[in-house]
């Protein structure tokens, strides 16, 4: 695991490397089914993800790239996030964001109240 870090530390521009460093922490502390591989592949659940690397899943996370594609893994990591009550403050990719902090699909939907009809309460008029 700190073999996927510390690349991870060393791929950042060096602006992002305090925030990675706070990722990567949060992940490690309130998270403890997100750990990496000798090869930096992501492990959830102690299953690891094929195709994915932390360089790569992290950097998406604290910023959105315009000239590469997502990549893979990404849903997996940000719905383990999701659960790890992850801070705002260190997922700069606002698409990521949106995601790990919308509502779970399992979760019952929000009745909305219902709005009292202008004139529900009169009485019907009945002529004789």
């Amino acid at each position: 695991m700190e073999n996927a870090e510390s690349q991870v530390l060393e791929t950042v521009p060096k602006k992002w490397k305090s925030k990675a460093s706070k990722l990567l922490t949060h992940m490690r502390n309130n998270n403890p089914e997100i750990t990496w591989s000798s090869k930096g592949e992501l492990v959830l659940n102690k299953t690891a993800i094929p195709n994915t690397h932390a360089v790569d899943l992290v950097n998406d996370l604290m910023r959105k790239r315009t000239t590469s594609s997502t990549p893979n893994g990404w849903k997996q990591l940000a719905d383990a996030l999701k659960v790890s009550n992850i801070p705002r403050e260190l997922v700069g990719n606002k698409d990521r964001w949106g995601y790990i902090n919308a509502p779970l699909e399992d979760a019952s939907p929000v009745t909305p109240s219902r709005r009292r009809e202008k004139h529900q309460n009169l009485p019907i008029w009945v002529p004789y």
